[in-house]
């Protein structure tokens, strides 16, 4: 099927654009899944660095390592990428001498293009991030209350 992913419930309850009461959707179990032994270097201080803030926003699962991991390699491998080019000119001579861009420019777009998606999905962007409506526990409390008088008139 084409057309757009749907949004996790989480983001939508945090977008407050949620109009689903109950539905089919799985709640996998929340928290910080293990990172795996394949992370190292930038890629490793990553997972620990953000799953520690999803975790504490509610919006990080066991289930979402794979998701995760995906992110922080592509981070990792563009901080490598970035490493390489320090001190190092951004354009070099073509076959005919024309400047053409440092070979490593082309390899860093592409990650930074990859681990950008990851982002979107965990709503770490800051146009994701600003699409987000955080309730407060006083306002969540006053929207139960209200949904469960609300019951009552029925």
């Amino acid at each position: 099927m084409k057309g757009r992913k749907p949004l996790p419930t989480e983001l939508k309850v945090l977008r407050g654009t949620n109009r689903k009461k109950g539905g089919t959707e799985p709640s996998p179990e929340k928290g910080i899944p293990f990172p795996p032994h394949s992370l190292s270097g930038e890629a490793r201080k990553e997972w620990f660095r953000i799953s520690a803030a999803l975790n504490n926003l509610g919006l990080l699962t066991q289930v979402d390592r794979a998701a995760l991991a995906g992110y922080c390699q592509h981070w990792g491998r563009w901080c490598q990428i970035n490493n390489a080019l320090k001190g190092k000119k951004l354009t070099a001579a073509g076959a005919a001498g024309q400047p053409v861009a440092h070979p490593l420019i082309a390899q860093a777009r592409m990650e930074s293009d990859a681990y950008r998606k990851f982002l979107v999905e965990f709503g770490m962007t800051p146009s994701s991030r600003a699409r987000l409506v955080i309730e407060t526990k006083e306002e969540a409390l006053t929207s139960e209350l209200d949904e469960i008088l609300a019951m009552g008139d029925g």
